[in-house]
């Protein structure tokens, strides 16, 4: 059997996101452009790959953790401001996506990766925050995208 266990930490532009949910989890699409021309009527003869959009979701448990109001509040990490409008996600002089990594939490699992480094992520855009305030552990539910590095990388593993 190939079963793989293990839990995983996780840091966002190097603060700790504190305990999740359930883990995180990532998720990509292949993006292709259907070929279709008047030979095969309106069958689909090819595809041409046009790139992968990435995203990593998860729900926080600590509320209070170093990372969460950066994400939740990218400009600055300043709750409940506009910020600066305009900035770009993943270029630009103040980018708005950071670095994640997650680490294996016990070198005697069986979870592989060891680490596994996002390079530049950020809030889903559109993506609503949903808080409750109510006498129960706050969960913060997020989903983030990530973007490729300037050689196409999404993540590199170790």
């Amino acid at each position: 059997m190939g079963l793989i266990v293990g839990r995983y930490t996780g840091t966002w532009n190097t603060l700790a996101m504190g305990q999740t949910k359930e883990g995180f989890r990532t998720q990509h699409q292949i993006l292709k452009k259907p070929v279709m021309g008047d030979a095969a009527a309106q069958a689909r003869q090819d595809a041409v790959y046009q790139g992968m959009n990435l995203e990593i979701s998860c729900v926080l448990l600590e509320y209070d953790g170093a990372a969460i109001a950066t994400i939740m509040w990218p400009n600055g990490g300043t709750k409940w401001t506009l910020g600066t409008v305009g900035l770009l996600d993943a270029s630009g002089a103040s980018p708005l996506a950071k670095q994640m990594i997650f680490t294996r939490a016990s070198a005697s699992t069986t979870a592989v990766p060891a680490t596994l480094t996002f390079p530049l992520t950020a809030l889903k855009e559109g993506f609503p925050v949903d808080l409750l305030y109510y006498p129960d552990v706050r969960e913060v539910p997020l989903l983030l995208v990530a973007y490729p590095n300037g050689s196409g990388q999404y993540a590199t593993e170790t």
